[in-house]
């Protein structure tokens, strides 16, 4: 399993670097990172639309589901190092068998 680096510790400046267009909510902001950015209901509708996205991209292709899992896994656990999601709760959101149907 290759380690990745949370998304949502990326700066604007990181995307840029990557040359990809980086999110809205950065605007001008080129200090803090997503995460910091993001509100409590804007990390519940990350959580919500990720996991909507697995449930379209699992259909169509293994291998990139698989990718954007590990993926989310990495920002999961970012997420709950920050504080933002008890670990209880990061623990149930990471079970893979929640995507499979």
């Amino acid at each position: 399993m290759k380690k990745e680096i949370p998304k949502l510790s990326w700066k604007k400046g990181d995307y840029e670097t990557r040359g990809l267009e980086a999110p809205d909510i950065f605007k001008n902001d080129n200090t803090h990172t997503e995460e910091e950015l993001m509100s409590d209901l804007e990390v519940i509708d990350w959580i919500i639309d990720t996991e909507k996205t697995f449930l379209v991209i699992r259909q169509q292709s293994e291998d990139k589901f698989n990718e954007l899992y590990e993926a989310y896994i990495s920002d999961i656990q970012y997420l709950t190092r920050k504080g933002r999601i008890p670990k209880e709760e990061a623990d149930e959101l990471i079970k893979k068998d929640r995507f499979e149907f």
